[in-house]
C-alpha cells in the first residue's frame, strides 16, 4: 500500500500547486491514513467513493494546463488501477 500512499501524496501536491480548492488537503488525509495502517479496503473505498461521487465528479476535473491535465489523467488511472487491486 506504499504506492497507493505515494500516488495520494503526489495527486495532493498537483492539486495543491494548480489551486484545486475543492480537493484540497483530501489526497493527503488518505495518505495519512494508509500510513497510520487504518483497514485498507476502507480506506479504498472512501478514496473511490470520493473520486466518483461527493464533491462533484473526480472524473469531470480538467485543469486548464495541458501538462499539468496530462499528468492528472495519468495520476487519476494510476489511483483506480491501485484502488480495484
Amino acid at each position: 500500500m506504499k504506492e497507493l500512499r505515494e500516488k495520494c501524496i503526489e495527486m495532493d501536491k498537483l492539486l495543491k500547486k494548480e489551486n484545486v480548492k475543492t480537493w484540497e488537503g483530501m489526497f493527503k488525509k488518505f495518505a495519512e491514513e494508509i500510513e497510520k495502517n487504518k483497514e485498507i479496503d476502507e480506506i479504498k473505498r472512501k478514496i473511490r467513493q470520493s473520486m466518483i461521487g461527493g464533491m462533484g465528479s473526480f472524473n469531470d476535473l480538467v485543469l486548464p494546463d495541458n501538462e499539468a491535465d496530462k499528468k492528472l489523467k495519468n495520476l487519476r488511472k494510476e489511483l483506480f488501477e491501485l484502488l480495484i487491486l
